[in-house]
């Protein structure tokens, strides 16, 4: 009867046992389920954050001799008010950059005293130095009514497709001519009433055109 007993006893046990073993396992493949659903959501939220945010960039300005300048994209925008007229104008490169460019005295005078103006470079550049033409002549031509002096684009030499040939030997009666070229120096300067912008290469043509519209707008000297 007592061997009954205990033998049941060790049955109960062995059961109670095996209970909390599948308990055990059970809980454990819950925890494991957890801490899976738990990683999968960070690294949900991880690649959203990545994808979705998107942090706007502290904004690039400056104020120089009291205008303000702001990096826009490629380009810099500032503001000039003439007369009644507020003008935002965009530049490759803004003052900082072009303080080391330098002007002949009398070029402004040379521009603004013209009838009319011929924005003159050679066949043999690129689209770079029309560029340095399309940033000065913003200023100087009649399309943006800044300075409203007519202007027009030629080429220093015949290309045989009847293109408009100017050269300094043109400036002369009040005809303006304005020469961009490559040479051993970037500078702004003159052959007698001819206004030559020049430089080492043709990115700096662009710098010495946009150094020398800093100073027809009074920005630089």
């Amino acid at each position: 009867m007592v061997e009954k007993e205990e033998s049941k006893k060790d049955i109960n046990k062995s059961l109670g046992s095996e209970e909390i073993h599948e308990g055990s396992d059970k809980s454990s493949t819950k925890n494991i389920m957890l801490i899976l659903i738990m990683i999968i959501g960070l690294l949900i939220l991880f690649f959203s954050i990545k994808y979705f945010y998107h942090p706007t960039p502290a904004e690039e300005s400056y104020v120089y001799n009291g205008f303000k300048f702001t990096k826009v994209s490629s380009l810099w925008l500032t503001e000039i008010q003439l007369d009644n007229t507020l003008f935002r104008i965009t530049t490759r490169y803004s003052p900082n950059e072009l303080e080391h460019i330098n002007v002949e005295p009398g070029i402004y005078e040379k521009i603004v005293g013209s009838k009319g103006i011929y924005f003159t470079v050679s066949g043999n550049l690129s689209s770079v130095s029309v560029l340095a033409i399309t940033e000065l002549g913003r200023i100087i031509g009649t399309r943006y009514g800044l300075l409203n002096i007519p202007s027009q684009a030629a080429l220093t030499e015949s290309d045989d497709n009847e293109t408009l040939v100017k050269t300094c030997k043109d400036a002369v009666n009040g005809t303006g001519v304005i020469w961009f070229k490559l040479g051993n120096t970037t500078a702004a300067y003159s052959d007698q009433n001819c206004v030559i912008i020049q430089g080492t290469e043709e990115w700096d043509i662009v710098k010495a055109a946009d150094r020398v519209t800093f100073g027809l707008l009074g920005v630089m000297p």
